[in-house]
C-alpha cells in the first residue's frame, strides 16, 4: 500500500514538472500561449499576463499580444500583489500624478473638461459650470441654453457665447468685446463687409491723377518736338516776344513820351 502511495506522489511530481516546463502554462489570467508568446485579455498584460495595463485609455477586449514595456502607461502595475482587501495594493495600478481610475485611464484635467479641478474623487467646477464633468453651464450671453449647453447665436463663440467673431479684425476690449475693430478695407459689426465706396474713390482718384500726368507729359513732348522741328519760326517768335517786352518796359519808364 505504501508503495502505491509513493508511486502516485512520484507521478504527480512528474506531471508538475512537465506543467512547469510547458510554456503554455506560463500565461496567467486567461492568457493564451501562441507564436512563442502570451496573448493576454484586457486589462492584463506582461510576459505572463500577470501585470495590469495601467493607463491604456482605449483597449479592445480581445486577445492582444503583450509586449511588456512597449505599451503607453500612466502608472505602475502591482501585478500579483493586487488584493481588493489590501490596504496598500487594493487597486491594480499605482497611478502617475494627474491620472486617476483603477487602470489610470482618466486624466484629471481632461476629466473636468478644463472647467474645473479634480478633488476628492470629483470635479469642483468653476464659474457657471456644473455636472459630474463640469459639462453643463447656467450662463449664456449671446445664445440660448439647450440641455445644459450654450448654443451661440451667429457670429459669437465661447463657452458662454461671450466672444464676438471678427472675421477680418479683432474684438474691441473697451466695450467688453461686443464690437470689432476693422482694418481699412473692411467694415461692419463683424468686419465681414468690404469698404467698397472708400476704395472706389481711391481707385478713381488714382486713375484720374495718372491720366493727367500722361496728358501733361504728352503736351510737353509735343511742344519740345515742335521746337526742334521749326527752329527758325521759334527764333522769330522769341525775337518778337523780346521786342514786345522791351516796348512795354520803355513805356513804363517814360510814360510822358508815350
Amino acid at each position: 500500500m505504501s508503495g502505491e502511495i509513493i508511486w502516485i506522489l512520484d507521478k504527480r511530481d512528474v506531471h508538475d514538472n512537465i506543467r512547469k516546463n510547458d510554456p503554455k502554462s506560463k500565461c496567467r489570467n486567461g492568457g493564451i500561449y501562441a507564436g512563442g508568446q502570451c496573448h493576454c485579455i484586457h486589462p492584463h498584460t506582461g510576459k505572463t499576463c500577470e501585470e495590469f495595463a495601467c493607463g491604456i485609455e482605449e483597449y479592445p477586449f480581445a486577445l492582444t499580444p503583450c509586449f511588456y514595456g512597449e505599451l503607453l502607461v500612466h502608472g505602475i502595475s502591482v501585478g500579483r500583489r493586487y488584493d481588493p482587501l489590501s490596504l496598500i495594493f487594493s487597486k491594480p495600478c499605482i497611478c502617475d500624478e494627474g491620472w486617476k481610475g483603477d487602470l489610470c485611464e482618466y486624466h484629471l484635467t481632461d476629466r473636468c473638461g478644463n472647467r474645473g479641478e479634480w478633488k476628492d474623487n470629483k470635479c469642483e467646477c468653476i464659474g457657471s459650470f456644473f455636472g459630474d464633468e463640469c459639462q453643463f453651464t447656467s450662463r449664456c450671453d449671446n445664445g440660448i441654453i439647450k440641455h445644459g449647453r450654450c448654443i451661440c447665436n451667429k457670429h459669437f463663440e465661447g463657452d458662454y457665447c461671450e466672444r464676438i467673431i471678427c472675421y477680418h479684425g479683432y474684438p474691441n476690449i473697451k466695450n467688453m468685446s461686443m464690437s470689432c475693430i476693422c482694418p481699412a478695407k473692411y467694415k461692419g459689426l463683424h468686419c465681414d463687409q468690404c469698404s467698397q465706396i472708400k476704395y472706389r474713390f481711391v481707385i478713381m482718384t488714382g486713375a484720374v491723377t495718372f491720366l493727367v500726368i500722361i496728358a501733361v507729359s504728352m503736351c510737353a513732348f509735343h511742344i519740345w518736338h515742335q521746337r526742334r522741328k521749326n527752329p527758325e519760326e521759334e527764333a522769330v517768335r522769341m525775337q518778337a516776344l523780346s521786342e514786345r517786352t522791351q516796348m512795354l518796359a520803355d513805356a513804363a519808364l517814360h510814360p510822358h513820351e508815350a
